[in-house]
């Protein structure tokens, strides 16, 4: 479900979690296990979140300078006929992005190094639940930052059921994910998204009934 931890996150992860969790990161910078624990821990993710950016970009004016924030190995946009620019702190995920023919930058996602309204659409997929609340907000006001006013900001990412009782599986499989910081919705929208006047709409991401939020920020 997850993408691999970015930011500056790591530090505070290995601090957090020690190094038998640690591990496991170290293994998923592999693409190859990566994309299969994606496929195990939430068969049908990358079809139903594809087609759900897919309706959400519909909507959105041409774009021709285009950043995907945590872009893992691969981007999600790539199946929609897009060639963004990926950033991702993983060296190994850069290097798998740039041997695809892509343009890819190793850094954080809480210090981008690019300058002011650098793009017209900046996207993120499943990267706010690897960080914790600071540097998760901190991302957030970065992706606003190098967006062009008039421009777009896409940003999915998983949130916790409702209720653990009465959904159990997907609250479990929140529970066994490798980010840290999969939030209620409530949580997400006051802690992580605020200041910032969003469009959310709340899906089941997944077929084992794992839900997230899809938020999309038209800059003024």
């Amino acid at each position: 479900m997850a993408s691999a931890l970015r930011g500056s996150s790591r530090s505070a992860f290995e601090l957090s979690k020690g190094g038998a969790r640690l591990k496991i990161y170290d293994i998923l910078t592999i693409p190859l296990i990566y994309r299969t624990a994606q496929v195990v821990l939430a068969p049908g993710m990358r079809r139903i979140v594809t087609a759900r950016l897919r309706q959400v970009l519909e909507r959105v004016p041409a774009q021709n300078r285009i950043l995907d924030v945590g872009c893992g190995p691969s981007s999600w946009l790539s199946p929609l006929g897009m060639q963004p620019v990926g950033l991702d702190v993983s060296h190994p995920y850069t290097v798998n992005y740039r041997a695809a023919g892509g343009t890819c930058v190793t850094a954080s996602a809480c210090e981008m190094p690019f300058g002011p309204e650098s793009f017209d659409l900046v996207v993120s997929v499943a990267l706010l639940h690897h960080l914790p609340d600071t540097l998760a907000r901190h991302a957030v006001k970065e992706m606003v930052r190098v967006t062009r006013p008039g421009g777009t900001v896409v940003v999915f990412d998983p949130v916790l059921p409702a209720s653990a009782f009465l959904r159990p599986l997907p609250y479990a499989l929140c529970k066994l994910d490798r980010g840290n910081f999969i939030r209620k919705e409530a949580d997400q929208r006051a802690r992580i998204l605020a200041p910032f006047d969003w469009h959310i709409q709340r899906f089941s991401h997944s077929y084992l009934g794992t839900e997230g939020l899809m938020c999309t920020l038209r800059r003024g």
